[in-house]
């Protein structure tokens, strides 16, 4: 994947349980859902995964480079109104999307030196530049092209120009594989239950080469919940894919945590780099504090320079709390836990009482809280314990608590 992102990329070791994980699923001919809580960094890592570097860090070298990884984001959905909609329809901005991508990933394969443009056999590779006359990514740009520019039927049926395309990329070689990856599934919520339906049709095709991953911040069974039939038993035929490989995101070990915090000197005060002592209380105790939660640690780098700076005196804790992006970003966090797990988080808290075991299992998922040596449970993030028990009204509003 191209990233335009300045920053340096992450080390292939980053992530690396939640990484091995997708790709023993991808290996398996699985699609997988990524579950994470906010401030987790569930698209930083789909972006991760799209990597070659890191794909040979886990995947064999003959297998890695035929992996394609397609990238996702709903935000860059094309919305459709007027006259437009009516001849395009409601599927269409889905499968454009996924086209564009599609040939926007191979472009950069092709363009790459780890990249493969086709067979290379002679009668598709020109004598003079050892270009594939016919790169996928021409055949998977027709499809799109005809998908854009056609008449009404050409553009309604934009699940055959799909199905072409994969079609095209899986043909030309048996090593190829094909992986959509759906940043955020609820933010495809603007497309119809029949889009995700023929997601699943096209899945049953090309089963075990073409796979999902999706990301979210609860189950995916929590997108029918509001749902009437017959929509609810179209995306059920899709959330099915998913049953059996669910992962909770996991919080950034101490080795990519580093990463982050190298990151964060980088891209924020270059020149605090110079103080060891100083990248050590980064990497140790804040990283302790924000229990490797990445929204967290972004947010409380910039507090915890200037404490050292100002040399001083008081907890870091009560300093990191009093900062306002602090308080947002533990917001977020609490705000994306469901109701029932919030109310069950106040109560352990402040009543010791754990009122529901299931729900409770959940916040241990979800990596809220935490075992520790001794068996007993703890928080994941000790920041974002304190500013639970200091801001009781995000978990639950003072009507709720009982």
């Amino acid at each position: 994947m191209f990233v335009t992102s300045p920053d340096k990329p992450m080390p292939p070791f980053y992530q690396k349980e939640d990484c091995q994980f997708t790709y023993r699923s991808l290996q398996a001919g699985e699609s997988c859902s990524l579950i994470g809580i906010g401030s987790v960094g569930k698209s930083n890592l789909l972006q991760h995964l799209t990597r070659d570097e890191v794909k040979l860090q886990h995947l064999d070298k003959a297998e890695a480079p035929f992996l394609l990884t397609v990238y996702l984001d709903p935000h860059t959905l094309i919305h459709l109104s007027g006259r437009a909609l009516e001849d395009a329809g409601e599927l269409w901005a889905g499968y454009e999307l996924m086209l564009s991508q599609m040939q926007r990933t191979l472009v950069y394969k092709e363009g790459s030196k780890s990249g493969v443009a086709g067979k290379g056999d002679a009668s598709r590779v020109k004598s003079s530049g050892g270009k594939a006359e016919n790169p996928l990514s021409s055949q998977v740009g027709q499809a799109l092209s005809s998908l854009r520019n056609g008449d009404s039927v050409v553009r309604q049926s934009g699940i055959r120009h799909l199905e072409d395309a994969v079609y095209s990329v899986l043909a030309d070689d048996d090593r190829w594989r094909v992986c959509f990856l759906l940043d955020e599934i609820s933010g495809f919520s603007p497309l119809p239950a029949g889009f995700f339906q023929s997601l699943r049709g096209l899945r049953d095709q090309f089963k075990g080469r073409l796979t999902y991953i999706t990301t979210s911040n609860t189950p995916l069974d929590s997108l029918l919940a509001d749902l009437h039939e017959p929509a609810r038993s179209a995306m059920k035929d899709f959330t099915d894919l998913f049953r059996d490989r669910v992962r909770y995101i996991s919080p950034l070990d101490a080795a990519s945590a580093a990463a982050v915090v190298d990151r964060f000197i980088a891209r924020y005060d270059d020149s605090y780099s110079v103080h060891p002592k100083g990248k050590a209380f980064l990497n140790g105790e804040v990283f302790t504090l924000t229990g490797g939660y990445v929204g967290l640690m972004r947010r409380s780098f910039q507090p915890a320079v200037q404490y050292l700076i100002d040399g001083e005196r008081g907890a870091i804790l009560d300093v990191l709390l009093a900062n306002p992006s602090v308080a947002r970003e533990c917001d977020t966090i609490l705000s994306s836990l469901s109701e029932a797990e919030r109310r069950v988080f106040y109560h352990a808290i402040h009543d010791g009482q754990i009122q529901d075991a299931a729900v409770w299992d959940q916040l241990f998922e979800k990596h809220i809280v935490k075992r520790t040596a001794d068996g007993q449970a703890d928080f994941q993030s000790p920041l974002l314990g304190q500013y639970a028990l200091r801001n009781p009204e995000i978990l639950v509003g003072s009507a709720s608590r009982r």
